[in-house]
């Protein structure tokens, strides 16, 4: 049996309006050196019989449970023995040359652990009035960028590069990125095996939001580069569009369209990366940004979201576990606080 170059995981939950076109968009690739593993977190919809009927060649494992974005992407991970390992939200549609023009990239950048490519807005039309005989779904292609890789600022926010702009020149070029969306990102298996921990490699704690912010710190700080590949096109629907708005009121509005519990997640997880992954020097330099950030969010908290105290109570609990990840990090660091310091903007 030959092993594919690249393992393609894409993590299902409640995906049935999303999971055809994803595949569909899989299967037309001018590149066909691959195989594909879904991996679904106890779905209750139709996503499994879905892909069963249209495309009955898909592996496919289905939790007892929702174990998460993270847990999930780490079964897959590890049944997979390719090269490449393509992490793949079922909302996404790949362009014919996507795989071809991000695997030839990749080939020619041993140093680089982690790929991400140019990734639009997908915008789609009401579900069940577009919905065709074959299980797809009409959707509509925009130019405006939905992820050009992943920024780190100063204050530890992680953003999503271009989100929100049109497409323009200064994403007409590869680029060097902190590091590359969870949501399409296709990564060196040998660097994910280098950056393993208590057999992890996106951090199960975390069970969803800001998994591959953390992962994308630990690749950088083990010497693994990240890069954006120009010519590797998608789109990208979002089950939940970045927070945002021109006054208060809106981006609270904004807020309350996502689940408390990813709210939580959010924050707590925000916490969580800077502990295991911060120099203690370059938190020291950023702290009056750092600092800030927390006082907004303490006031998000005693104003908005007081639901979201028990974040701090959460934290406590997991210290001791973050700080032996965070000691292992450090002994295998190969960057210093120095050199990572530009990838703070």
């Amino acid at each position: 049996m030959n092993i594919p170059k690249v393992s393609i995981i894409i993590v299902t939950w409640n995906s049935q309006y999303y999971i055809c076109d994803a595949l569909e968009s899989i299967m037309s690739q001018t590149f066909h050196d691959f195989s594909v593993i879904i991996i679904d977190n106890n779905s209750m919809d139709d996503t499994i019989g879905l892909v069963k009927k249209h495309f009955p060649k898909v592996y496919v494992i289905k939790n007892i449970k929702n174990f998460g974005y993270s847990k999930a992407n780490n079964i897959g991970i590890k049944l997979s023995k390719s090269e490449y390992v393509l992490v793949m939200n079922p909302d996404i549609i790949l362009e014919n040359n996507f795989l071809k023009n991000l695997v030839d990239f990749a080939d020619k950048h041993e140093e680089a652990g982690s790929f991400s490519g140019k990734l639009f807005k997908l915008e789609k039309e009401d579900h069940q009035a577009t919905e065709r005989s074959d299980g797809l779904h009409y959707a509509k292609k925009s130019t405006i960028i939905d992820s050009a890789g992943i920024i780190m600022q100063k204050n530890r926010n992680a953003i999503n590069r271009g989100e929100g702009q049109e497409n323009s020149e200064i994403y007409n070029e590869n680029a060097k990125v902190f590091g590359a969306p969870g949501c399409l990102a296709l990564f060196r298996k040998k660097a994910l095996l280098d950056v393993e921990i208590f057999n992890e490699y996106f951090d199960e704690i975390f069970f969803a939001y800001k998994e591959d912010v953390d992962l994308a710190w630990r690749l950088l700080l083990y010497g693994w580069e990240s890069w954006f590949v120009t010519d590797a096109h998608a789109y990208h629907e979002r089950y939940f569009q970045s927070i945002g708005g021109n006054s208060i009121l809106q981006y609270i509005r904004s807020r309350k369209k996502i689940s408390k519990k990813l709210r939580f997640l959010s924050l707590r997880n925000q916490y969580l990366m800077i502990i295991k992954n911060e120099h203690l020097k370059n938190f020291l330099l950023y702290s009056p940004r750092i600092v800030l950030k927390s006082m907004q969010n303490l006031l998000l908290i005693i104003f908005v979201e007081p639901f979201l105290i028990k974040v701090f109570f959460d934290l406590p609990k997991l210290f001791i576990i973050f700080l032996r990840k965070r000691k292992i990090i450090m002994s295998r660091s190969k960057m210093t606080s120095k050199k990572i310091k530009k990838w703070f903007i």
